[in-house]
């Protein structure tokens, strides 16, 4: 009898320490969970910002290009806040190309109408374009689209230049600009 009193206690003790231990394992495992998703957060984010840095980096690639391709720019005063640069249009993959061009440049500080007025007259119109687009240097996703008639559209573009959502139309003339 002394002999299963014993063997009972020692029975009970086994589970609790087995169940002690399963417990202890849950929250270990628990733990390693915890431990996975911050590292996987932590990875996204220095993603994120190795991302941003490759497009900055490919933004200033990309002005530098621009500033060095004197071959293919139009002739600008040295006033001027943008400088175009023309281009052959493509198809949407990149990889056909299409007959006519368009220019493309990049503007770092406001524009003014009396900025427009003169950007329009020094570099697109009477130039055979199919449009002229100046960007946002700072927000590559805003910028104005212009025809060589001197209608335009301000709003968001994609990355050929390309008009995408309006937020304002307007036409240059002599020296003035008019908004509808």
């Amino acid at each position: 009898m002394k002999n299963k009193k014993i063997l009972s206690i020692i029975m009970v003790l086994a589970i609790v320490f087995s169940n002690l231990f399963v417990s202890c394992s849950d929250t270990s495992k628990a733990q390693e969970e915890k431990i996975k998703v911050g590292q996987q957060a932590k990875n996204e984010e220095e993603a994120k910002v190795d991302a941003e840095e490759e497009r900055k980096s490919k933004n200033e690639k990309e002005v530098e290009q621009q500033n060095s391709s004197d071959n293919t720019s139009t002739e600008l005063s040295s006033e001027s806040k943008v400088k175009l640069v023309v281009k052959d249009l493509m198809s949407g993959d990149g990889k056909t190309k299409l007959n006519g061009q368009y220019a493309i440049g990049y503007y770092y500080s406001d524009l003014s109408d009396d900025d427009l007025v003169k950007i329009f007259n020094e570099q697109i119109k009477n130039k055979k374009l199919n449009y002229a687009s100046l960007v946002d240097g700072r927000d590559k996703n805003k910028g104005y689209v212009f025809s060589t008639s001197g209608i335009f559209d301000f709003g968001t573009v994609d990355k050929t230049g390309g008009i995408t959502k309006s937020e304002k139309t307007g036409e240059v003339t002599e020296n003035s600009v008019i908004y509808y």
